[in-house]
């Protein structure tokens, strides 16, 4: 009887220890899962456009993070962002709709400051990156609109006018990606000796240079060095490689 008894507690507590085992790591495994759900942030982004900016730094900041493809300007679209343009995120984190490439390549970086992907907070460090920002975004970005979106920029339909405003827009990039080079000079970086924001957005203008109107850098050694450097990242490969 006392053998029964005695067996009967052991089996007990074996069953207590592996009750307590699995709800401890039930516990963790949904707090976990519940972190992962609602601090995920959403980026709302399209094939082809500036968006991919933005899915490079949070492949860079290793951030949770869905992007989901949309049409530019659809209704689907127009719900986040009225103005119905990527890129957009939601975070849900602090329950924000962020739109404007500048803008939310600022905000990430704040957001994941152990990156060291934007200003160090001194106040002439702080203009520099905004100038270049401001550089890539107003001048440089800009320059491709012509090229790419001819029909904003008339509302004629004959050929040569449209080829005229086509070349212009070339004959713009290429003085701009000219003085990107000449800016970037002997340096591995833009800025501060290290990846900022600002190369990754100068990444994928220079980028749009090389691939839509076939250059190959033959007279900007600069920029072919800075190039290959960013190719080189496995986050860059890996979000390049999933819009193939």
């Amino acid at each position: 009887m006392q053998f029964l008894f005695w067996k009967q507690i052991i089996f007990s507590n074996k069953i207590d220890k592996i009750l307590k085992f699995y709800t401890i790591h039930f516990t963790i495994f949904f707090i976990v899962l519940f972190i992962y759900v609602n601090y995920m942030i959403q980026l709302y982004g399209s094939k082809h456009s500036c968006s991919i900016t933005i899915h490079y730094l949070l492949e860079l900041l290793w951030a949770d993070y869905e992007k989901f493809d949309v049409q530019i300007g659809s209704e689907e679209l127009k719900k986040i962002n009225p103005r119905g343009a990527v890129p957009a995120i939601i975070d849900t984190d602090n329950n924000v709709t962020l739109t404007q490439l500048t803008a939310i390549s600022q905000y990430l970086a704040k957001k994941y400051p152990a990156k060291n992907l934007g200003s160090d907070g001194d106040i002439v460090n702080d203009y520099k990156l905004n100038n270049l920002l401001a550089l890539l975004n107003s001048d440089i970005h800009t320059s491709f609109w012509p090229f790419f979106v001819t029909g904003k920029f008339t509302t004629s339909t004959d050929a040569e006018i449209i080829n005229d405003i086509k070349s212009a827009s070339i004959k713009k990039i290429h003085t701009n990606m000219q003085y990107l080079d000449n800016l970037l000079g002997a340096k591995q970086y833009f800025l501060f000796d290290r990846l900022t924001i600002a190369d990754i957005y100068a990444y994928v203008l220079i980028t749009w240079w090389a691939m839509v109107l076939g250059e190959n850098f033959q007279e900007l050694k600069n920029l072919k060095t800075f190039m290959g450097t960013l190719s080189s990242l496995p986050e860059i490969q890996k979000v390049s490689q999933s819009y193939k």
